[in-house]
């Protein structure tokens, strides 16, 4: 069984392993543009810290500010993704989580989930910690460009 923390972003519902979630906050201080075209200069301070913006939807492109957002940990570093809000925490089983629907794939990159699982009623696309966070360090660090 996983822990999973639900949240909400664009209308979408996504997924995250809690073992990865550092916090969940409100209102961080954006230094530079948060939500630039250019992903090297997307940053929060959060304990007087720059903290990188990982916003695959681009949901905070037409906000002025980001009011909640998750601050995930992979690889000794932390990344701030910013969400509408926080749904819950599941128990899931990983067999129940389940190939990507075409109809998603034609959205959202496949790269970025483990798969689907459903919960009342809901889809929730689970986030794959891994791929997302190695191919933004390796894009960001060397090309400067997003996944």
């Amino acid at each position: 069984m996983i822990n999973v923390l639900v949240f909400k972003t664009n209308g979408f519902y996504f997924g995250i392993d809690t073992a990865y979630v550092l916090s969940v906050s409100k209102n961080p201080t954006v230094v530079n543009d948060a939500f630039s075209s250019v992903p090297s200069d997307r940053f929060v301070e959060i304990d007087g810290r720059k903290t990188p913006v990982f916003d695959f939807l681009n949901a905070g492109a037409e906000k002025n500010w980001l009011t909640h957002f998750i601050m995930v940990s992979f690889s000794d570093n932390e990344w701030v993704i910013p969400i509408d809000e926080v749904i819950d925490i599941f128990q899931v089983a990983e067999k129940d989580i389940l190939h990507i629907p075409v109809f998603v794939e034609k959205h959202l990159s496949r790269q970025l989930f483990l798969g689907v699982f459903s919960m009342k009623d809901t889809l929730i696309l689970m986030l794959d910690v891994n791929r997302v966070f190695s191919c933004v360090n390796i894009l960001q660090v060397k090309t400067n460009q997003r996944c």
